[in-house]
């Protein structure tokens, strides 16, 4: 502490007690940085719930009124996991997407980012699922270079459900070589409607803002065509199939160029549950001929 001198009086010792408390002030620890404001590690997660947790924003009041498929015990856990989905995102914000389907259907389900399909065992899957938009975090990349791996889990036996709407930029190839060509379509001609995929719909067209993104090139001969674009004189043309089934090796495929949701209103949300019930059943339609 400094030394005033005497003839400075009452002034002196002013100064020496600002002083003396701007030295206890210096001398005190700062305060403790609040719990809430520390940075922390994110929480790990699991593979099937991962992309749940990175859905589509919903609006704040809705945002609780439905558990998401990660939230269902049924849907993430155990070894009899026979159906699996491979997601990045929800498709198109839609509230009702194939894991409420399957939860509504009591049927197990895991879900993993596409990231993870070269690292997923397929074999012995009931069913795997290819939802649509799944744009975000290179989800068709990672499908383009695991194509051949799907394509011997269908030569194997398995059985694949793909929802191409949105797939239509990313030129992948469906098993056996099948691919998907970009071309918008508001109707679509159901063809079979009686088919089980179809029979909950209950009209020969299909209508909405876009019926389909796009059309199915390369089909096999045996392949049933479900649906399809309108050629211009409003006849069902059958060279630009929309949805279709085919076999490859011992296992099938169900291609939908089509959405399955009703946020539209055209109808399409219950093709999902029928496509996933027919899908998983293995019991092939045969077309009345």
């Amino acid at each position: 502490m400094p030394r005033f001198p005497q003839s400075t009086g009452k002034c002196a010792m002013l100064l020496s007690a600002i002083w003396m408390a701007a030295s206890l002030t210096a001398c005190k620890p700062a305060l403790t940085e609040p719990e809430a404001a520390r940075s922390t590690p994110p929480t790990p997660t699991t593979a099937a719930a991962e992309p749940i947790a990175a859905a589509e924003p919903t609006p704040a009041s809705k945002a609780a009124s439905k558990p998401e498929p990660s939230d269902n015990v049924a849907a993430t856990k155990g070894e009899n996991n026979r159906v699996l989905i491979f997601r990045n995102t929800r498709s198109w914000r839609r509230k009702f997407d194939f894991e409420e389907a399957l939860g509504e259907l009591k049927v197990k389900f895991e879900v993993r980012p596409s990231i993870a399909i070269s690292s997923t065992e397929l074999n012995g899957k009931r069913l795997i699922i290819i939802p649509g938009a799944q744009w975000s975090q290179n989800f068709y990349a990672d499908y383009a270079s695991n194509q051949g791996r799907f394509d011997d889990y269908v030569k194997g036996g398995g059985v694949l459900l793909l929802e191409l709407n949105g797939a239509e930029d990313s030129d992948v190839a469906l098993p056996g070589g099948v691919k998907m060509k970009k071309h918008g379509a508001i109707d679509n001609a159901v063809l079979i409607p009686d088919h089980p995929a179809l029979s909950v719909f209950p009209h020969a067209k299909i209508h909405a803002n876009f019926a389909s993104h796009g059309y199915l090139e390369g089909l096999p001969e045996s392949a049933m065509i479900l649906a399809s674009e309108f050629a211009v004189d409003d006849q069902p043309d059958e060279n630009r199939p929309t949805f279709a089934e085919y076999s490859h090796g011992s296992g099938r495929v169900l291609a939908a160029c089509q959405c399955f949701h009703d946020q539209d209103g055209s109808g399409r949300q219950p093709l999902m549950a029928a496509s996933i019930l027919y899908a998983q059943s293995r019991k092939w339609h045969a077309p009345k001929k």
